[in-house]
């Protein structure tokens, strides 16, 4: 990923590859072989696929041996997955050694799903997959749904912030404060379409100065049911997924 300063939004600058997706879930599309291959020949344009699960691990790994020019992987345990994934570190620190620019996650709290209370289950799920991603220096990506609070402090005890280690908050939807926090921590927000829908946001994001911002489409098998009536081909998939982060990009700048 590159530092680049964004003609469409003087001032601010943009960490990113440009045109890259920052957080789907290939795994979960219709046709992912093919739209693994297909990418493959679409230049100046990548992805980096979040798998949440094992199961998803292992699918994810199936997509690498078709592209891994630029598909790039994100191995982590969703808050949702906690009960039933708890024994991961040995897999994940497998896949992070074999793929040395796979980043960690996307993993945090989630209020709707259980053991998110302080201590519970969603913690003790989080806190290796934090320190993994310190001791191999690689990008974390934080899902927080809920109190963002909790994540700075669960951060703070493993040793956070790292200037080695960035730390991408997925698909932001905290206010000025929250912002404030992430840049005291160098991290970088993650702005989906939904990100700009929230008032609060929306504002914290416009004063912000300089921050460092990456655009995601966080497409999954509910991408396919709000664009389409059918099942799509790869190709319309693919289309559409550049479409849809190529006016996300779009409703920044405009802010």
């Amino acid at each position: 990923m590159v530092v680049l300063p964004s003609p469409e939004t003087p001032g601010k600058f943009i960490y990113i590859q440009r045109m890259q997706d920052a957080h789907l879930h290939l795994t979960r599309l219709p046709h992912a072989s093919e739209i693994a291959g297909y990418l493959k020949s679409v230049t100046g344009y990548s992805m980096v696929s979040s798998a949440c699960t094992r199961e998803e691990w292992s699918a994810l790994e199936k997509l690498l041996e078709i592209n891994s020019e630029n598909l790039f992987p994100a191995f982590g345990i969703h808050p949702e997955a906690a009960a039933r994934d708890q024994n991961f570190e040995a897999e994940l620190r497998r896949l992070l050694e074999k793929y040395p620019e796979a980043r960690v996650g996307e993993c945090g709290l989630d209020k709707r799903y259980p053991g998110y209370e302080a201590g519970g289950l969603q913690e003790k799920i989080l806190k290796p997959q934090i320190r993994l991603a310190a001791e191999y220096k690689r990008p974390l990506v934080i899902h927080i749904v809920g109190d963002y609070r909790r994540i700075f402090e669960i951060l703070s005890e493993c040793g956070f912030p790292s200037p080695e280690v960035p730390v991408i908050f997925h698909r932001f939807g905290g206010d000025a404060e929250i912002l404030t926090r992430i840049q005291e921590i160098q991290g970088m927000v993650s702005v989906h379409r939904s990100s700009l829908q929230k008032e609060s946001t929306r504002n914290a994001l416009k004063k912000a100065g300089k921050i460092s911002v990456c655009y995601e489409t966080d497409a999954d098998e509910n991408f396919i049911a709000t664009h389409f009536d059918r099942i799509p081909t790869a190709p319309e998939i693919l289309k559409k997924l550049q479409e849809t982060l190529k006016e996300t990009e779009k409703e920044f700048a405009r802010l």
